[in-house]
């Protein structure tokens, strides 16, 4: 069971039907949301997910603190900024972070069957 905290509060999320239902909401008025997921036991392993209309940018901090990734896409140059909350606070990341949501709700599938680093991403460790 993982612990998926969003927009709209935080959720218990025991089935992977679940976890896509969540992951499938959006602020309407932003189109996006920013989803933090533990185990329902701890703060670690961790994976956020920031979203904005079809794009993604994960975070995955490991069990021992110290494994730090952010998510590798392809755009090599510049920032783009996410919403970090519902109220329009936002937070920037390089370009080359972002990947499709379609990549993100595989990584948060993996992550829920093996509350891993899921491996169906590329990494960048910071």
């Amino acid at each position: 069971m993982l612990m998926v905290a969003d927009f709209f509060g935080n959720h218990d999320v025991s089935t992977l039907g679940e976890l896509k239902e969540v992951l499938s909401r959006r602020a309407e008025t932003l189109n996006a949301n920013a989803f933090s997921m533990a185990p329902a036991d701890g703060e670690v392993p961790f994976l956020g997910i920031f979203v904005k209309n079809d794009q993604a940018v994960l975070q995955y901090i490991g069990s021992d603190s110290s494994e730090l990734a952010i998510s590798q896409g392809k755009e090599p140059y510049g920032n783009a900024t996410f919403y970090e909350t519902k109220g329009g606070g936002t937070i920037d990341f390089p370009m080359e972070a972002i990947v499709p949501m379609s990549v993100a709700v595989d990584a948060a599938v993996e992550f829920f069957n093996t509350q891993a680093r899921p491996e169906c991403v590329r990494w960048l460790e910071i």
